[in-house]
């Protein structure tokens, strides 16, 4: 009975470190996955910001970019779009 026993519990033990390598792991990727989102944040900030900063150390707006008359439903299209809302709010308040 006693190795019966004791293979339990090395069985058990074995499921047990198992069991926290994959949390460590989940924990990893859950890091990686939110690094990725605050790189992407911070790559659409900064491609917005030198054209603000342009057009209020100049003091005059910078010609419009024509917008198609069919957006294109992209991801990056919606980003640029608010990168260009963000860029006139900051405008008129100058």
């Amino acid at each position: 009975k006693d190795a019966e026993v004791q293979a339990l519990v090395a069985k058990l033990e074995k499921a047990e470190s198992l069991a926290v390598r994959h949390e460590r792991e989940l924990s990893e990727v859950k890091k990686e996955n939110g690094n990725l989102k605050i790189q992407m944040a911070s790559k659409t900030e900064k491609s917005c910001e030198p054209a603000v900063k342009e057009s209020v150390l100049s003091g005059k707006q910078s010609p419009r970019t024509p917008v198609p008359a069919t957006p294109k439903k992209t991801q990056q299209g919606s980003i640029l779009r608010s990168c260009n809302l963000v860029s006139v709010s900051k405008r008129r308040k100058v």
